[in-house]
């Protein structure tokens, strides 16, 4: 059984929100997008890639988590902040404080 169709999942790739990404560097070879457009995609990409590194590297204890009301039992194994962040009603806020053990603080990785 398939969730999506071709034509579905075709879309999802071809979404606005990752034009940068897709179309910067063709742009940059046929000469339509200046040097610094590019360096300025590699920062983005940069930061993204150091973000998802964080989130997965980011754990927290099942029994955190059962304390807040995400999962139904305290036993299990840790969750990733990537994993939190797939859950409904869970923001990056969220897995900050989580992280820090309920705590305010920033997300390290």
């Amino acid at each position: 059984y398939r969730m999506f169709t071709s034509r579905a999942e075709h879309r999802l790739l071809l979404r606005a929100d990752n034009a940068d990404a897709r179309l910067t560097r063709r742009a940059a070879e046929v000469g339509l997008v200046g040097a610094e457009a590019l360096s300025a995609l590699r920062q983005k990409s940069d930061a993204v890639a150091r973000g998802t590194a964080a989130l997965e590297a980011a754990r927290v204890p099942a029994e955190v988590c059962h304390a807040a009301g995400l999962i139904e039992r305290a036993a299990g194994p840790a969750r990733s902040g990537s994993q939190l962040l797939r859950m409904a009603g869970v923001d990056l806020a969220r897995v900050e404080r989580l992280v820090a053990g309920g705590a305010e603080g920033e997300l390290r990785g």
